[in-house]
């Protein structure tokens, strides 16, 4: 068989809108072989694409959601109501202190205390009535009733007079326990850690050299190390000064609540 010559092709460009049309023909062809083929323009913009930053860490508790339960006063730890990780309401009872011998005797000497100042007051305005001591006088026994008042008061408040249940501030989780019972702690020990569920970060280390690309409010996405729960959250801090023991820059990363756990690692 022996071809033609391929006829011209003849175009027509219809332009409207950013839209191009194009119509092309066979001049040799059949009439129904006619193609149209539709053409979306798109102006240029200048712009970049992202940068992305990958960094390792473990989740745990904001700032703000995190609280460390201390001693208020020298007690014995008496029984232990929750487990390490375990979940409570607002206001469960964690554990039960009891004054410890030292708190006990201050408790005792204060009482004894406020009594004797008592006393003085009363004697002291009956010498007043008969001239026998001054306002002065007066005014002093006083002063020392009331001090006697207020050190007794402060050593109720931390539980000085007996036994003592400390309760959660809030909904936590409950992260560290350092105190076993029996064990007689001081003032300010630390008796236990609590997270809050619904503020936890991820806090991720990264090298001094693409930290400086990150920025608050950058998003990113978490992914628990070994698959799992993904989400994406928001830069909240970005440290300045790499971390002595790594080297790394510390950054802050918000998680929606209820997709991780506090100790998971993720990327």
């Amino acid at each position: 068989m022996i071809r033609g010559p391929i006829a011209g092709v003849a175009c027509l460009a219809l332009s409207a809108a950013m839209t191009l049309t194009v119509a092309c023909a066979d001049d040799g062809g059949d009439s129904n072989s006619n193609q149209s083929v539709l053409v979306t323009l798109t102006r240029l913009e200048q712009g970049s694409l992202p940068s992305v930053v990958t960094g390792y860490g473990t989740i745990g508790a904001a700032n703000s959601g995190r609280r460390t339960i201390m001693a208020p006063e020298s007690a014995v730890v008496g029984a232990i109501f929750v487990r390490l990780g375990e979940r409570v309401p607002a206001g469960a009872p964690l554990m039960r202190l009891a004054p410890s011998p030292a708190s006990a005797a201050s408790y005792s000497q204060a009482r004894s205390a406020l009594a004797v100042a008592r006393q003085l007051v009363a004697s002291t305005g009956k010498l007043v009535a008969l001239h026998l001591a001054t306002a002065q006088d007066l005014a002093s026994a006083r002063k020392s009733e009331s001090d006697a008042r207020a050190q007794l008061r402060a050593l109720d408040e931390v539980g000085a007079a007996g036994p003592n249940v400390v309760r959660a501030p809030f909904p936590a989780i409950v992260t560290a326990l350092t105190a076993a019972p029996g064990a007689i702690v001081t003032e300010g020990a630390p008796l236990m850690d609590l997270a809050a569920p619904g503020h936890l970060v991820l806090t991720v280390g990264v090298v001094p050299g693409q930290a400086a690309a990150i920025a608050p409010n950058d998003s990113a996405a978490v992914t628990l190390i070994g698959g799992g729960a993904s989400a994406t959250g928001r830069v909240t801090v970005r440290g300045n000064v790499a971390a002595a023991d790594t080297g790394l820059v510390p950054v802050d990363i918000s998680l929606p609540p209820g997709k991780f756990l506090p100790g998971e690692m993720a990327e």
